[in-house]
């Protein structure tokens, strides 16, 4: 009888430990991401690519980068309706020293992230920026964090006008 007391103890938690393994994601969270981000772009040198699905545990198949200071309704625009917490939380229309990396799955967001300008500064132009998980790819500029997309040809885009 105390055996079968016990199991209906455990039965009774699952629920709980189900619930949280949901809040946590399951894979990874804002600092995970952000570490292993900052790792492979500091180990990309010469004419070595980032690609961010190698950096990524999640299922996604397009990216939105958000540049610092993107509106809100230029977001909700991005997402074709209105943004779910999890990218306004980002804070992205109220701050320089991070991108917003949005993560999408058939039209929905999966994963939004906050990444320092100092791990990884892409180099978009003219709004938020969407890649296909094969197209997320990307050249180091020269020394820094400043990270072009690759074009299908394998060319790192031209710099922003005004840079260098």
């Amino acid at each position: 009888m105390e055996l079968v007391a016990h199991g209906a103890r455990w039965l009774l938690a699952l629920p709980f430990l189900v619930l949280l393994q949901g809040c946590s994601g399951g894979s990874q969270n804002q600092s995970a991401f952000v570490a292993r981000l900052d790792a492979a772009c500091s180990g990309v040198t010469g004419q070595q690519v980032l690609r961010l699905a190698a950096v990524t545990d999640f299922d996604w198949d397009q990216v939105l980068i958000l540049a610092p200071y993107t509106g809100r309704e230029v977001v909700d625009r991005a997402l074709g309706g209105p943004a779910p917490d999890m990218v306004r939380a980002l804070g992205i229309d109220a701050r320089d020293d991070v991108n917003g990396f949005v993560f999408l799955r058939g039209g929905s967001v999966t994963k939004a992230y906050a990444v320092p300008r100092a791990v990884m500064e892409p180099e978009i132009q003219g709004g938020p920026a969407r890649f296909s998980r094969d197209a997320a790819v990307f050249r180091r500029r020269g020394s820094s964090r400043s990270f072009a997309p690759v074009d299908a040809a394998g060319a790192a885009a031209a710099p922003p006008a005004g840079s260098g």
